[in-house]
């Protein structure tokens, strides 16, 4: 019977932060296990063979992977492999910051790599040069001590120190590409785009031609990578920004409607309502009370 971690089981009742980090030394095969959540491993020697899946992948000192959740992994034809393992709860940490979504070595690394490698076996990853990997490696240090000593505002400082993880790692990503990775860091930057354009007249033909994909084939496999069609998506970001308009501004709601994208105020609000459940006029009764 397989494994299953649950980050609950890891990190301690007292803390906040769905965070768990570990330096981890490896001198036998570790079996294939699922966990509750995702999972960062850098490399910091050795060699191994890491069975993702049912796909085998050779992995050596310098190597970044990223794994969800539902992900069954293992290690195997182990020699002397020393990893760090940042296990963390990604809609808590990572799906809520709009900051990060504007990367696109974060939409590559941490957000469609680890479907890619799931989906379609994708082997190609990231790969720290020597000063690159000094930085992480000091970084991670500074982590495991704000971790194990747990001082006054830790969780605070370590949640800062994880998101500088992340940048410089989406930053090294953007570094180092090979032909494999060309065709997810089309999809990384176009992610950027919509993040950025959302608001904005965009036809799902245009986007499919920007990366030179059909519109049936650029449909396809953006539903495989983001579990919703390429439009859905749109409105789902259309109707959060709406959110913060009903909240803050006191524009009418044919002016929010317009300014989110939506050319119609009528749509609009049958779309608010589907997703929210209450029409946008009805949220923003609730927010003025609350």
């Amino acid at each position: 019977m397989m494994i299953n971690y649950s980050i609950e089981n890891l990190v301690e009742k007292s803390s906040k932060l769905p965070f768990f980090i570990e330096i981890t030394t490896l001198n036998k095969d570790f079996n294939l296990h699922t966990h509750s959540f995702s999972e960062l491993i850098i490399v910091l020697d050795g060699s191994a063979v890491h069975v993702i899946d049912n796909t085998e992948y050779t992995i050596s000192s310098g190597d970044v992977y990223v794994l969800n959740g539902d992900t069954a992994h293992g290690f195997k034809e182990i020699k002397n492999l020393k990893i760090v393992n940042v296990m963390y709860d990604c809609k808590a940490l990572l799906f809520k910051d709009e900051s990060l979504k504007q990367l696109v070595g974060f939409q590559a690394l941490f957000l469609l790599e680890p479907i890619y490698r799931k989906e379609y076996a994708f082997k190609s990853k990231l790969k720290l040069d020597s000063s690159s990997y000094y930085l992480i490696t000091r970084l991670i240090n500074t982590m495991m001590d704000e971790f194990h000593n747990k001082e006054e505002g830790w969780e605070y400082i370590l949640k800062s120190y994880f998101n500088e993880l992340i940048v410089h790692l989406s930053r090294m990503y953007n570094r180092r590409m090979d032909l494999e990775k060309i065709n997810l860091y089309k999809f990384a930057e176009l992610a950027v785009f919509i993040e950025q354009n959302f608001n904005q007249c965009i036809t799902i033909s245009q986007l499919a031609e920007s990366i030179g994909f059909s519109e049936r084939h650029f449909n396809r496999i953006f539903t495989n990578l983001y579990h919703c069609s390429p439009m859905e998506h749109i409105i789902m970001l259309r109707l959060k920004y709406s959110c913060k308009l009903l909240k803050e501004d006191n524009l009418s709601i044919t002016e929010i409607a317009v300014k989110c994208g939506f050319n119609d105020s009528n749509y609009f609000s049958r779309q608010f309502k589907k997703y929210y459940g209450v029409t946008p006029s009805g949220f923003r009764k609730n927010t003025d009370v609350n």
